[in-house]
């Protein structure tokens, strides 16, 4: 029997090792079928790093042009978040809060301090510690701070295709998100009288 198997890559500023890890999947004896990237806000350009292969023909980018990302459907029934893990979760953000906090800018060297406490308490990988601390450091410039089980943060922007977007930042995990979202999003639009889309992360949508 064939089987088929697709892979999905997350990027976050790591755009040097894409070609790598496309070719290693590649080269396998049983290739994928499709390989999908997710990169969502890095500094570094996917299209300019897989060029070469784009050109080839073996690589096709394509703009997501603002629309909102969506859980896949094999990971949408999946166990929602542990209350001992969204209270891990929020305590690490708050002390990861606390030590940016202390610093006096957002500059890397600034970060060196908290990068070097997170890879030696929890016994990450100095390079996950980085990605971790560099990731909640810009989180809370945009955001003013960070998330926590005490402090819930709301966000409104418009996306590229117009829509109003309004992100509430919360650690709580898919089970008390996702009814406390269609909870809002009946709110919202009894209030206002207009339609809402709902998503998993407390991001509700208005076209």
């Amino acid at each position: 029997m064939s089987l088929t198997v697709n892979v999905a890559i997350l990027s976050y500023n790591r755009a040097a090792f894409l070609a790598e890890a496309v070719d290693s999947l590649l080269l396998q004896t049983q290739a994928p079928g499709r390989i999908f990237i997710f990169d969502n806000g890095s500094d570094e350009s996917v299209a300019e790093a897989l060029k070469p292969r784009i050109e080839a023909g073996r690589v096709r980018v394509e703009d997501a042009q603002g629309m909102p990302p969506s859980i896949p459907f094999w990971l949408g029934e999946a166990p929602g978040r542990s209350d001992e893990l969204s209270f891990a979760v929020a305590r690490l953000r708050g002390e990861i809060d606390q030590r940016l906090a202390s610093a006096e800018s957002q500059a890397a060297e600034r970060l060196q301090p908290v990068i070097d406490w997170l890879a030696g308490t929890p016994g990450i990988p100095r390079e996950a510690a980085q990605q971790i601390v560099e990731y909640l450091s810009r989180a809370r410039a945009a955001l003013g701070a960070l998330p926590t089980q005490r402090r819930l943060i709301m966000e409104r922007f418009f996306d590229e295709s117009g829509g109003t977007q309004l992100v509430i930042h919360s650690p709580y995990g898919s089970r008390i998100n996702r009814a406390w979202g269609l909870a809002l999003r009946k709110r919202f639009c009894r209030t206002f009288n207009f339609e809402l889309q709902a998503f998993g992360r407390l991001r509700l949508g208005a076209g």
